[in-house]
């Protein structure tokens, strides 16, 4: 018995999975050949247990050469490991004819590699670093502010469409408050004339105007409870606006900074470019000039090689 019939019973039953194990043995009449007198023996679970899990090991499907190979592979070095304690890159089919073909065939397989290798290789290409365009600091400042621009723009629609709902609701809430306060006055009306009326009418018409007042009751109750549901409304909407405008005032703060900073550096770029226009128009002229190859001894009228002491001796 295999795994593939240890498997079956005990994973296809519809009440239970079962299993029984029939061991052959000598003096088995059912199992066994022999005409040997059957011997009685009762043995522990731990024996069945034992049967079981020689039986799930075995695998009884048909097995390719190399399955076969690894196989022997692995029990040889196991018992060569379990005899000597050592392992090492033995082969168990050194100094066979088997291992000398399989050299043969690892040395061919070898070569065919490296002539594959040899025809197929590419010489690397050399990564092309790719070109960090130079940024420019004000169109970096103009970028900035145009987002911050854009977040100022949609966070103060957002505070305009949270105020018009806040309206809304404000709106509906004094709608009730007034429906609260007219149902009010009818039933405390209604029942100041329920109070008033005269001993005679009392005891002939006891329950005169309890319905209306009942359902006055009811009404005022619920409206009550819609008010109290629009006010909680009213004021998550008002933390909703609260928070919008502190939003819009944080990011119209970075925009001003940003907006402020983009015009000081526009104003030094036009200095610098003011600056060297200026300087480049002096150079022109005196480039122009008549003078412009003359040195500064010449252009003064300055000979320091013939010096005339004007003095006449008399120098003190």
């Amino acid at each position: 018995m295999d795994r593939a019939a240890v498997y079956v019973p005990l994973t296809r039953g519809r009440e239970g999975n079962y299993l029984y194990l029939a061991e052959s043995m000598p003096g088995d009449v059912d199992t066994g050949h022999g005409g040997v007198t059957p011997t009685l023996r009762r043995e522990g679970a731990e024996y069945a247990r034992d049967l079981l899990i020689a039986a799930a090991c075995r695998d009884g499907a048909d097995q390719t050469p190399h399955q076969v190979w690894g196989k022997a592979r692995a029990d040889w070095g196991l018992t060569r490991l379990a005899a000597s304690g050592e392992l090492g890159n033995v082969s168990p089919f050194s100094d066979t004819r088997m291992g000398e073909v399989m050299a043969e065939r690892e040395a061919r397989r070898s070569e065919r590699f490296g002539e594959f290798f040899k025809l197929t290789q590419v010489p690397p290409k050399k990564k092309r670093m790719p070109e960090v365009p130079t940024q420019d600091p004000v169109s970096e400042a103009e970028k900035v502010v145009a987002e911050l621009e854009e977040r100022r723009r949609v966070l103060a629609r957002q505070c305009r469409d949270i105020d018009r709902d806040l309206g809304q609701v404000q709106a509906q809430e004094r709608q009730i408050r007034q429906q609260i306060e007219q149902v009010t006055r009818q039933l405390a009306q209604a029942q100041r004339d329920r109070d008033g009326r005269g001993w005679w009418a009392k005891m002939i018409k006891p329950n005169e105007a309890l319905d209306q007042i009942e359902q006055w009751g009811k009404q005022q109750a619920g409206l009550e409870q819609k008010y109290a549901h629009v006010s909680q409304q009213r004021q998550s909407v008002d933390q909703d606006l609260a928070q919008a405008y502190q939003q819009h005032k944080d990011v119209d703060a970075q925009y001003q900074s940003a907006w402020l900073e983009l015009s000081k550096m526009k104003v030094r770029q036009l200095s610098g470019n003011l600056f060297k226009h200026d300087l480049g128009e002096a150079m022109r002229r005196h480039q122009q000039s008549p003078d412009a190859g003359m040195s500064a001894d010449q252009q003064f009228g300055m000979n320091h090689g013939h010096h005339h002491n004007n003095d006449h001796g008399m120098g003190m």
